[in-house]
């Protein structure tokens, strides 16, 4: 992908094993679905978005944002769904960049997140369920709304990690950990 894909209406997105140059990807309430694995590799942030619809945003497979070539976090990305959901279904792997749910009633990890120094928000208005391991390699951060954790981790070497809202335990063993480094959890 490399010219922004920006449908003014309810259409919407189907992209297979995506490669996307920091060009954005958005409608105004329809779904975007990357149905296979998505690299992004561009040198900006990008945003995917449906807007103020009921549109979701769905990764149908993995999720690889690159290493900053320049400036750490330079290939930061922003997942908007207001009222739709987020799913990522393979596993994210986010590097030193961010990754930003900033709206979503239901944001869903299956494959789990992987990285460094990145950091990892999701803001969501139901619930983020947690089906897949989130493990920061460095001092990345970690903030999560109202999550329900299945059976999986939420860790990092350093980096704080911050739940808000209610955090449900659904089925098994969780850790939560910092490492050794400097990390705080806090529950606010």
């Amino acid at each position: 992908v490399d010219g922004d894909i920006a449908l003014t209406g309810a259409g919407t997105v189907t992209l297979d094993a995506a490669n996307i140059t920091s060009k954005d990807v958005t409608t105004v309430g329809g779904n975007i679905t990357f149905s296979g694995a998505v690299v992004y590799d561009g040198a900006g942030a990008v945003a995917v978005g449906t807007g103020a619809g009921t549109g979701s945003v769905e990764f149908g497979n993995t999720l690889g944002i690159s290493a900053s070539t320049g400036t750490a976090g330079d290939q930061d990305l922003t997942i908007t769904a207001t009222t739709g959901n987020v799913t990522f279904t393979g596993v994210a792997t986010i590097n030193d960049n961010d990754l930003t749910v900033a709206s979503s009633t239901i944001t869903t990890v299956t494959g789990g997140i992987a990285g460094s120094t990145g950091s990892v928000d999701f803001t969501t208005v139901t619930r983020t369920d947690v089906d897949g391991d989130i493990a920061l390699t460095g001092a990345g951060t970690v903030t999560l709304d109202a999550a329900t954790i299945s059976n999986k981790d939420v860790t990092t070497v350093g980096g704080n990690i911050t739940f808000g809202d209610a955090v449900s335990l659904d089925v098994g063993t969780v850790e939560m950990g910092t490492g050794a480094g400097a990390g705080t959890i806090r529950f606010v």
